[in-house]
């Protein structure tokens, strides 16, 4: 996995592959520990899944309120209650992620499938455009073994590299989704 920061800790269980200090990397967005009272917003894609739910959940038991960018308001609402700010779209919408993204500090990022590169582009000229101190995206290790979806990983890290924005690459060796044992 690849780290580049260090402060305060937010440990988020992936299951039995790795555990993720996300707080960590979003908070050091400005190259300094944050408290997690200071008034830093983050947005987390793919909040209603596995890992972005994980991340929400630990945001909020640190005091935060996160703006969740979901497709389904309901489903957010239903696994967050009204501890989030919800943001309805799709991350192909380069305006509604700008909306959802404006204001908020960092972004953690999560897309799947074979339009990673280009929702990571999307998203990080999104970014770009709204001003985000950091973005950390769930990548894969398959990117240094140059196997699988790594190949996908590898041009939307390079998108997010050609930003210009503080970034993180967090690249577990296996991301447990719903239904998998760990």
């Amino acid at each position: 996995m690849e780290a580049t920061s260090v402060g305060p800790q937010m440990r988020v269980d992936l299951g039995s592959t790795t555990a993720l200090s996300c707080w960590q990397i979003m908070s050091n967005s400005h190259n300094s520990p944050v408290a997690p009272h200071d008034a830093e917003t983050y947005l987390i894609t793919g909040a209603t899944g596995d890992v972005g739910s994980k991340v929400v959940h630990q945001l909020l038991e640190l005091g935060h309120r996160p703006r969740v960018f979901a497709r389904d308001a309901a489903k957010a609402r239903l696994q967050f209650g009204q501890s989030v700010d919800i943001f309805v779209g799709d991350l192909a919408d380069k305006k509604l992620l700008a909306a959802a993204l404006d204001g908020a500090h960092a972004l953690f990022l999560i897309t799947t499938g074979p339009r990673i590169p280009v929702l990571d582009q999307i998203a990080a000229d999104a970014a770009k455009a709204t001003g985000i101190r950091h973005i950390v995206k769930l990548s894969s290790l398959d990117v240094e073994q140059h196997l699988a979806i790594g190949a996908w990983h590898e041009h939307g890290e390079a998108a997010i590299r050609a930003s210009g924005i503080p970034f993180t690459f967090v690249r577990p060796a296996l991301v447990p989704w719903r239904g998998t044992k760990s």
